[in-house]
């Protein structure tokens, strides 16, 4: 289940003080191709799961990636988001397709990660597993939060096992899926790294 932020605070008093401290909170800066953030630290965000209404963050947050970011995330180059794609990401059953985001606590309408996994057709024990981090947020612990979210939601529905179509040099998405995985098995074939992930009891 996705974690929630909760302020606390006492009637109006504490409600405005919590006001007062996210306005002068540091907001993240932009990072475009791969830039390091100055503040490494893990961010205050808020996991929650994707609706409908996230289709124009997702497409616009598609846009902001860098090409490597992209590169890793769908092994090719690629351009926009289609209407029919947007809806199949943004529209999930949360049994069959479970998907997650993650926004900053104190902007929710910026999408700074993303999450979700899709069940095998032909083994429901068996689900496909994605997570995308925006360039100014990745090396701050964000897609390891996002995975073991996803692992518990998984478990709670029956899922087994996680695999992932990833390119060789992909290391992150790697040892990602170890924080999850009782076992990490990688088949080689040009490039490309199928991995299965027996998820953590």
């Amino acid at each position: 289940s996705p974690g929630r932020s909760r302020s606390g605070g006492a009637g109006r008093a504490g409600r405005a003080a919590g006001e007062r401290d996210r306005s002068h909170r540091p907001r993240a800066p932009l990072c475009h191709d791969g830039e390091v953030p100055a503040d490494p630290s893990p961010p205050p965000l808020r996991f929650r799961p994707i609706v409908p209404g996230d289709a124009p963050r997702l497409a616009a947050g598609l846009q902001r990636l860098s090409r490597e970011t992209v590169r890793r995330r769908f092994l090719v180059h690629r351009g926009r988001l289609t209407r029919r794609e947007l809806r199949y990401l943004t529209e999930v059953d949360f049994w069959r397709h479970y998907a997650l985001v993650a926004v900053p606590a104190d902007d929710p309408g910026e999408l700074v990660a993303v999450g979700r996994w899709v069940r095998t057709p032909e083994d429901f024990d068996t689900a496909e597993v994605a997570i995308v981090v925006g360039d100014c947020w990745q090396g701050r612990g964000v897609g390891r939060r996002m995975g073991m979210l996803l692992a518990d939601a998984a478990r709670q529905r029956g899922v087994r096992r996680f695999t992932a179509s990833v390119l060789a040099d992909n290391v992150p998405a790697q040892r990602l899926l170890r924080t999850v995985s009782d076992r990490l098995t990688a088949v080689h074939a040009g490039g490309i790294d199928e991995l299965t992930a027996e998820l953590a009891a």
